[in-house]
């Protein structure tokens, strides 16, 4: 009888998920912008999670191409200057296609960051 290989947790997410990516930006006066370039034929990059900060009041969005597919409005004296949102569902972006992750303004500091997975799009 041969020898089972019993794979953690992780190695089973990992490999049934792809490869696994992240990708961030600073920015100062300007906002920032993270992108993650497009994959190459038929490969999907799905976002599980965005986080940083920001010292002005903003907009955080996560734009796949051209499209808006998630974002959240961030006031510094409710939120404070840290944000981070986790996906569940990780959000999907059309095969073929760069996302980017956006910090509209700051006044002298920011960062962005969101990492997530790239498969084959079904």
């Amino acid at each position: 009888m041969g020898v089972q290989r019993i794979f953690r947790t992780e190695e089973n997410l990992s490999h049934s998920r792809g490869t696994e990516w992240n990708a961030y930006a600073a920015g100062t006066n300007a906002g920032a912008t993270a992108t993650k370039s497009a994959g190459g034929d038929g490969v999907r990059h799905k976002v599980c999670q965005i986080s940083g900060h920001t010292d002005k009041d903003s907009v955080v969005s996560i734009i796949d191409g051209i499209t808006t597919i998630w974002e959240i409005a961030i006031d510094v004296d409710l939120d404070g200057r840290w944000f981070h949102a986790t996906f569940p569902e990780p959000l999907q972006g059309t095969p073929n296609t760069a996302l980017t992750a956006v910090i509209a303004s700051s006044e002298t500091d920011c960062f962005i960051s969101f990492g997530g997975f790239s498969d084959l799009s079904n």
